[in-house]
Formats: C-alpha cells, sequence, structure tokens
C-alpha cells in the first residue's frame, strides 16, 4: 500500500495515467483486494459495527406466528422496569458478523416461520442502524413473504422523522422495509398486561406500509386495541 501510494501521487504517474488498469498494473492486485474488503468493512456487511444480546427461535411472543427474534445490544432510553437492562450496554453479548446473520436467516427461511422482529436494547439507536438496515432490506429482498416487525422506544413521527434525534441517513430505509413499527417507551405506570405484542398503553402497533404513504402513524388495526 505505501508503494501504491507513492506511485499514485507521482506527478509523472498523474499525468500520464488515467484508467484502472494503469493503477493495477503500478500497484498489483493485492492492493485491490485489501481495498476491497476495506470497502465492506465500511459499507458494514463484513464488520456491521453491532453486538446482539441473543437470538430467540421459535419465538410467539413478539409479533403474530412463529419467528425468529434478534435481540440488539444498546439503548440509551433506560425505560424504569424494562425486562433486560442489561441490554442497554452496547458492549453487551457478542459482535454480530455476516455468518450470525447467514445462520439464522437460513432458519428464517423455513416454511413453519411467518417472520423477523428485531428488538433489544435499541435497534433505532444510530450506532446499531447500518447493521439494523443491510438485514432487514436483506430480509425483504431474499425472504420477501416474511413480515418483518421492529420494537423501539423512540416515538415514530417524532424521533424517526428527518431533524428527529435517531434519524439518520439509514432511517428511512429500515422504515421502508419492515411491516410494523411498535414504538414508545415502556411506561411501567401503564403496564397492562392484557395488551398484545406491546407492554404499557402509550406503545403503539403501527402498519408501517400504510404510515408511510399517508404520511402519518396508522395503527395495525389488527393488534392494536385500545
Amino acid at each position: 500500500p505505501g508503494a501504491a501510494y507513492s506511485v499514485w501521487h507521482s506527478p509523472g504517474y498523474r499525468r500520464q495515467s488515467n484508467s484502472i488498469t494503469d493503477l493495477m498494473s503500478a500497484c498489483g492486485p493485492s492492493f485491490f483486494v485489501a481495498m476491497g474488503v476495506l470497502i465492506k468493512k465500511i459499507k458494514g456487511r463484513e464488520d456491521k459495527n453491532m453486538n446482539i444480546g441473543q437470538i430467540f427461535y421459535a419465538d410467539s411472543a413478539n409479533g403474530p406466528g412463529m419467528r425468529v427474534s434478534v435481540f440488539v445490544s444498546g439503548c440509551t432510553n433506560h425505560c424504569p422496569g424494562c425486562f433486560q437492562p442489561e441490554t442497554w450496554d452496547f458492549s453487551y453479548g457478542v459482535p454480530y458478523t455476516e455468518e450470525t446473520e447467514d445462520k439464522f436467516l437460513a432458519e428464517l427461511a423455513k416454511p413453519y416461520y411467518h417472520g423477523l422482529t428485531v428488538l433489544g436494547g435499541e435497534p433505532f439507536e444510530k450506532e446499531n442502524q447500518p447493521a439494523v438496515s443491510a438485514l432487514v432490506r436483506r430480509v425483504r429482498e431474499t425472504l420477501p413473504e416474511k413480515t418483518i416487525w421492529i420494537y423501539t422506544g423512540f416515538t415514530y413521527d417524532r424521533d424517526l422523522v428527518p431533524s428527529g434525534c435517531r434519524y439518520t441517513s439509514c432511517t428511512d430505509q429500515i422504515l421502508d422495509a419492515i411491516d410494523v413499527l411498535v414504538d414508545g417507551r415502556y411506561m411501567k405506570e401503564l403496564k397492562d398486561l392484557s395488551l398484545v405484542f406491546r407492554g404499557s398503553k402509550n406503545q403503539r402497533i403501527l402498519d408501517m406500509k400504510w404510515t408511510r404513504k399517508q404520511g402519518q402513524a396508522v395503527f395495525c388495526k389488527l393488534y392494536h386495541k385500545t
């Protein structure tokens, strides 16, 4: 890489070379292999820079049907009464790798699974969004028949919109790829055991297809019972 840098920045070389072929001849193939690995890492496909606490298979508590549920690590909401405060720590659990993703997506592909649920921790922490975006878009492309649910302690139409506190370049990619968003902090004073797929009355189960089409929060009527 040092030699390649010197060649590329040589004034004479800059004047004479205008093609990738010339650069490959000067630098050698190993330089481009290394650059390819680096680009993959930057894009988040090889090193997703996120930890996960656990993966539940055959889960039926976090969305309809039998599901694969992935619990990401890291959360700044710190809701009192959170059922797994250990996941607040971004370093909790194990690194999320492409091998891990391949393994649970192979399980998700089995016909008796209804879909994927991503929760935590907090999937919409800025540090987690690149990996979550890559995951849900991959599921949408390769397993389009599966539903995708995400749980967040943030509020969709306040925090996940442009100028919102957790809006990033990945946020719309995630929201456009999923079917349902369960949003809102868990509030133990509003806990209600009769609720389906949510812990407290303030939380909303949003139909993201209609929410995105209409530009406002639309409840998922099948599951959001007031």
